[in-house]
């Protein structure tokens, strides 16, 4: 398979975080990879959200088939279904306003869209509390893929997502290829790459 580095994102100090019932704590260590292997992208730095109960299976995972989505603009309103976005391989990317390393994720996961958007799909889908502070962000910091709002925050509490940013990778007809803790550099990255991700589940994913 073929070797792919990543630089994973330095953050300079332990910063902790309380939004609401999310409690946040970053690491302060510099780690790096070098192989893509079976167990796939990996990654560091990501915003732990702290759970009282035990789950018996930590979400959605690799091989998985992405339940269809219902996606909420900022204001609340509907404006679709997860399905208009098969036929490519899609990046699902959540994440959140107050999240330190969602910010410094984003516009390298920006940039690898604007290089690749005629082969994959990048998705923004931020947790936050209120769509206001979503639009916030996004005037502070303009992406060129479209975003979402989880109203309610039930995507994130269905998929059990318990750290942001939390990235799926998907192939194009909903398979989970992976699923990825934490932010990645993305400028290590190419969409031909994300190719060699598929598992042999009855994927036919493919970046053409």
């Amino acid at each position: 398979m073929k070797k792919l580095i990543f630089i994973l994102l330095l953050l300079v100090s332990t910063l902790f975080f309380i939004k609401d019932e999310l409690i946040s704590i970053f690491p302060t260590e510099i780690t790096s990879t070098s192989n893509l292997s079976k167990e796939g992208l990996t990654s560091i730095s990501p915003t732990e959200i702290t759970s009282t109960s035990n789950l018996s299976k930590e979400g959605l995972e690799t091989g998985d088939k992405l339940p269809v989505m219902n996606l909420y603009n900022t204001k609340g309103e509907l404006e679709g279904t997860s399905e208009k976005y098969l036929g490519k391989i899609t990046i699902y990317n959540f994440g959140a306003s107050w999240c330190p390393p969602c910010k410094v994720e984003k516009p390298l996961l920006n940039k690898f869209y604007n290089e690749n958007k005629d082969k994959i799909n990048v998705v923004s889908i931020m947790i936050d509390d209120s769509g206001e502070a979503v639009d916030k962000f996004f005037m502070e910091n303009p992406m060129d893929f479209p975003h979402y709002f989880d109203k309610g925050q039930t995507l994130s509490k269905n998929f059990l997502i318990r750290v942001v940013p939390t990235t799926y990778v998907i192939d194009k007809n909903g398979i989970i290829l992976e699923r990825i803790h934490g932010a990645l550099d993305w400028s290590q990255l190419k969409a031909e790459d994300l190719e060699e991700l598929i598992w042999p589940v009855g994927s036919t994913a493919g970046v053409n």
